[in-house]
C-alpha cells in the first residue's frame, strides 16, 4: 500500500511547482507509511527553508554604518534580521518588511515622519518611521545586555523548550522577580507607528525595560524577530507616542494636535475641555463643489494636486510627532 500511494503521490507532484527537495521527502515519507499531515508539514517546511535562503541571497544586508551607536546598530539588526518565509504569507506577492528594510543604506536619513494621500479614500495619513520611534526612546546599556543573557538562558531551559517567545517574555519579568507591567502588540490598536511592534514592559530596579520584537514579515500573524531588551527611557511617553501627532501652518489657522492617530483633531484656539472635534480629511475631488460649506468647518484639505493644506493660507502643513521626553 504505501509503494502504491508514494507512486500515486509522485505522479501527483510531477508538474508542481514545489521544490524537488520537498517532493522529495512526501514521497519518502508516504514509503515510510507516515501520517498524511505529518507529510504534508514536512514539505511545507522544507519549502519554507529553501525560501527563506533563496530570499536571504536576493536581499543581502547593507554594510553596517561605522558612526552608529550601539543602540542603532542594534535596532537596525532586527529591522533587517531575516524573520523567515512561509508559503501561505503573502510575502510572494507584497513583499516583506524585512527584505524592504534591506534596501536601506542608513536609516538615520530616512524622514522621522511620513505623510502619504491615500487615492482610494482621498485621505492623508501619518506614519511614524520605526527606526527614529525606537531611537528616540530605548538605549541598549550594560543593564539591558546582562538581562538580555538571562532572558536566553530562561527561553532555552528545559520547561521553555516547547514555549513561544510571547508566552517567555510575558514569564520572564516573574522569573526575575520584576514587575510585569504590559504585553502589547500595536496591531490590534491604531497608531501612527509605520510598523509593527510585539513587546513586554517590566520595571527592574526602578528602571523600565522592554522586551521588543519587531514584526518583520508580511502577514501580522508571523515573522517577528528574536525579542532584544532595551531600556525604555520613559515608559508614559513612549505610549503616547504611538498614536499623538501635530499639526502646523504657516498662518496658524490649522494648528492642532491629536490624540488617537489622527483621527480627530483638537484645535489650538480651543482649550481642552471645550476643545472642538474635527473629524480628519475626507474631501473627495466628485464631490468638492457640493461640499464647500463641508470644507468651511474644517481646517485642512487634499488638494487637486494631492497636497495637504490649510484652508485659510493654503500652504502645506507640517505634521511632528513625539520624539523625546
Amino acid at each position: 500500500m504505501t509503494i502504491e500511494t508514494a507512486k500515486t503521490l509522485s505522479e501527483f507532484l510531477k508538474d508542481s511547482p514545489l521544490p524537488q527537495e520537498a517532493k522529495n521527502v512526501g514521497i519518502m515519507g508516504a514509503l515510510m507509511g507516515v501520517e498524511p499531515d505529518a507529510i504534508i508539514n514536512g514539505m511545507v517546511a522544507i519549502t519554507d527553508q529553501i525560501e527563506t535562503r533563496n530570499a536571504e541571497s536576493t536581499n543581502p544586508k547593507q554594510p553596517v554604518k561605522n558612526d552608529y551607536t550601539e543602540t542603532e546598530k542594534r535596532i537596525v539588526e532586527m529591522l533587517t534580521e531575516n524573520t523567515g518565509v512561509h508559503m501561505l504569507d503573502s510575502g510572494g506577492a507584497y513583499g516583506r518588511a524585512w527584505e524592504r528594510n534591506r534596501k536601506i543604506e542608513d536609516f538615520r536619513k530616512l524622514p522621522s515622519v511620513r505623510v502619504e494621500i491615500d487615492h482610494r479614500f482621498n485621505e492623508c495619513s501619518i506614519s511614524y518611521d520605526t527606526f527614529h520611534y525606537l531611537a528616540n526612546f530605548l538605549e541598549l546599556t550594560d543593564m539591558a545586555k546582562r538581562l538580555q543573557k538571562r532572558l536566553i538562558r530562561f527561553a532555552e531551559s528545559p520547561k521553555n523548550k516547547d514555549a513561544h517567545w510571547t508566552s517567555i517574555m510575558e514569564t520572564f519579568p516573574q522569573h526575575i522577580k520584576a514587575e510585569n507591567k504590559d504585553t502589547v502588540n500595536t496591531y490590534n490598536y491604531d497608531t501612527i507607528l509605520a510598523g509593527t511592534l510585539q513587546y513586554t514592559i517590566f520595571e527592574y530596579e526602578r528602571i523600565d525595560y522592554i522586551i521588543l520584537q519587531i514584526h518583520g514579515g508580511c502577514d501580522v500573524r508571523g515573522g517577528y524577530t528574536d525579542p532584544q531588551i532595551f531600556e525604555l527611557g520613559e515608559y508614559d511617553y513612549f505610549v503616547l507616542a504611538q498614536t499623538d501627532v501635530r499639526r502646523s501652518c504657516p498662518c496658524g489657522f490649522a494648528n492642532g494636535y491629536s490624540d488617537d492617530a489622527g483621527y480627530h483633531w483638537y484645535n489650538d484656539d480651543y482649550d481642552i475641555e471645550n476643545a472642538q472635534l474635527t473629524n480628519y480629511i475626507k474631501l473627495s475631488k466628485a464631490k468638492r463643489e457640493a461640499l464647500k460649506e463641508y470644507e468651511a468647518e474644517k481646517r485642512i484639505k487634499i488638494t487637486e494636486e494631492d497636497r495637504c493644506v490649510c484652508v485659510v493660507c493654503k500652504k502645506d502643513l507640517t505634521f511632528g510627532v513625539t520624539e523625546g521626553f
